[in-house]
């Protein structure tokens, strides 16, 4: 019922546009219990970390991932206590922190929170407003009156935030009073825009319910038919154009309606879907409507595979009754009569104890119902953390001469980041306080991104500290002779040095740099793909053979460019290397991208730099 265990092993980090990104988990489950969403019944009973287990955490995921941003993760963040605390803290920590989960009357009762989170950097924030209406809303069981509404969006329009996203499901049981509401929310929305010192961009949001296992909802029916929600969704896209507001929906008919049904249909519809696999239906959102009426009518034909259907008897809400669960049947039950009389059940954070059975004993029900809802933040606290990132923004990096390992060439700037960042703090874990992020600085720096790739090899590398002198002296141990770091910090040859560099060097800006292209191409082949690239970058230029090499003669007018210096063309065993000189001008990547990689060698080795 703890945190995880901590481990600081390095593990393979995976190049994706997440990388460098760690979620930092403050506590485990939610406290409320909305109709329609599973946490609320699946993950009891709710608790929270201590804010100094949760930070131990998060220094140990920055060694083990290299990570540069922490993103607070819980159900409903601004429901944990020791927010304030954690925010300051973390802010130290690491480079970025971003905050996920904010409950709109969490905002109405401490507005603080967003001073808070604006000094930390964010600003751009999205409200679950849920229900279109007060009605719908207790449909739901958001437990959010407008009043709390109002009192959100206006103290986060009050302080101008960048941008603001209200989320609201669709139900198909919308009346036209609902939309009548919404249209009023809509028209006052529009008049707090256009206040004089209005300057948030403001997108509604819309999704369809999906009728989850383990719910109340799981006893209501499905609406499976496109046309049971014309009324909603066309009504709901009426009030926002009469508002003027900018509105989107967030999935397609087939997305929803395939949603709806793998998320619907119980174990017994486990072999018709696997059938479906094995016939090759597989997905990536977004679903084709074919794909997800093939799913319906496969589904169709399994007996009670869709529970939910509208008839006189009343399905079971657990379409996988085998499966432990630590909400009890009779809760649920009680919860779906309350939605049917449009009736809010709340929830117990703050309050007495609904009896779910989930809480094992009087000192986690005490946990849960014996505290304050609503945080207190100090001005103290705001002042200090938007402090920390003022400091930040003027911290000035430390260039570093480096050598990379084969294993970065061609990978993302995020992905080469978090494995400097993880390597050196595993070699160092006394810097994980300390060191904030490690970048490649050359060919990623600046606008280079667009013409190059990172390559293995020679680059540099800038590093931000709080402390550069506390970072120096603690890799003191890996200088090899006077000014210079060997390698074996990055991983790469030991032979090869690393040295500082002054701070007056400009990321991405060299004179000229010497590369090695790996291709599997044969040397006649690469030095044709090296001269359509040449003629693409408007270099004249003569192309001739040397025995079984090739050689390109660049004319005076390329020369004056100085855009591509030399280029020739040497057999290697399976392919041949391209060996090119080039300024910050040339789009060396269009030249990869011609040529095949050679299998077990980098595509591209940096040789030197001037």
């Amino acid at each position: 019922r703890g945190l995880p265990p901590r481990h600081t092993l390095a593990l393979p980090l995976v190049d994706v546009e997440s990388a460098g990104i760690v979620r930092v988990q403050v506590g485990a489950g939610c406290a409320a219990f909305c109709s329609f969403c599973f946490e609320g019944y699946e993950r009891k009973p709710y608790r929270e970390h201590a804010v100094e287990d949760v930070l131990a955490q998060a220094r140990d995921l920055k060694i083990r991932y290299g990570a540069r941003v922490a993103e607070l993760d819980a159900f409903n963040l601004n429901a944990y206590a020791g927010l304030d605390e954690l925010i300051a803290k973390s802010v130290k920590l690491f480079d970025k922190v971003s905050f996920k989960s904010q409950r709109a009357d969490g905002i109405a009762a401490c507005p603080e929170l967003i001073d808070l989170e604006r000094a930390a950097g964010k600003n751009s924030f999205t409200l679950g407003i849920e229900g279109i209406s007060a009605r719908m809303r207790a449909f739901l069981s958001k437990s959010l009156s407008d009043e709390d509404v109002t009192a959100a969006i206006k103290a986060l329009l009050d302080r101008r935030v960048r941008e603001l996203k209200l989320f609201f499901i669709l139900t198909a049981y919308e009346t036209a009073e609902d939309l009548a509401a919404f249209g009023d929310f809509c028209m006052r929305l529009k008049g707090w825009l256009g206040l004089p010192n209005a300057g948030t961009r403001v997108v509604l949001s819309f999704g369809r319910l999906v009728r989850m296992p383990n719910t109340p909802l799981a006893y209501d029916r499905l609406f499976l038919d496109e046309d049971d929600w014309r009324f909603s969704v066309d009504g709901v896209a009426a009030a926002c154009r009469r508002s003027q507001l900018e509105c989107r929906f967030a999935t397609e008919w087939p997305d929803y309606l395939g949603t709806q049904l793998l998320a619907a249909c119980g174990h017994e519809a486990a072999e018709a879907v696997v059938a479906l696999a094995c016939d090759g239906l597989s997905y990536h959102s977004p679903w084709r409507r074919a794909e997800a009426e093939r799913l319906y009518a496969a589904l169709q034909a399994v007996p009670n595979a869709l529970p939910g259907r509208p008839g006189p008897d009343v399905p079971a809400a657990n379409a996988f009754p085998f499966v432990t669960r630590t909400v009890s049947e009779a809760f649920l039950r009680q919860r779906w009569e309350l939605v049917q009389r449009d009736r809010d059940g709340g929830y117990c954070l703050a309050a007495e104890c609904l009896g779910c059975g989930a809480c094992a004993d009087a000192t986690e029900r005490e946990n849960v119902t014996g505290r304050d809802r609503a945080l207190r933040v100090t001005q103290a606290t705001i002042d200090a953390v938007a402090r920390v990132e003022a400091d930040k923004r003027r911290l000035t990096p430390v260039y570093l001469r480096a050598t990379l390992p084969d294993g970065c060439c061609g990978r993302s700037p995020e992905w080469v980041s978090a494995y400097l960042l993880q390597s050196i703090l595993q070699r160092h874990p006394e810097l994980a306080e300390n060191l904030l992020t490690v970048q490649e600085a050359l060919f990623a720096g600046g606008d280079n991104g667009e013409r190059h790739v990172i390559p293995a090899g020679e680059t540099v590398l800038a590093l931000r500290a709080w402390d550069t002198k506390a970072l120096a002296a603690a890799l003191v141990s890996d200088i090899g002779d006077g000014n210079r770091l060997t390698e074996s910090l990055l991983g790469a040859a030991p032979h090869k040095q690393t040295a500082l560099l002054p701070q007056a060097f400009t990321p991405g800006l060299f004179v000229s740099t010497m590369w090695q292209l790996c291709t599997a191409a044969a040397p006649r082949e690469a030095a044709q793909h090296a001269s359509t690239w040449l003629k693409a970058l408007n270099l004249p230029h003569t192309l001739r053979r040397n025995q079984e090499s090739w050689q390109i003669d660049l004319a005076p007018a390329a020369m004056k460019k100085k855009c591509v210096f030399s280029l020739c063309v040497n057999p290697e065993t399976q392919g041949s290397c391209v060996s090119v000189s080039f300024s910050p001008k040339a789009r060396i990547r269009d030249l990869l991208a011609m040529l095949p990689a050679l299998a077990n060698r980098p595509h591209a080795t940096c040789l030197g730099i001037q």
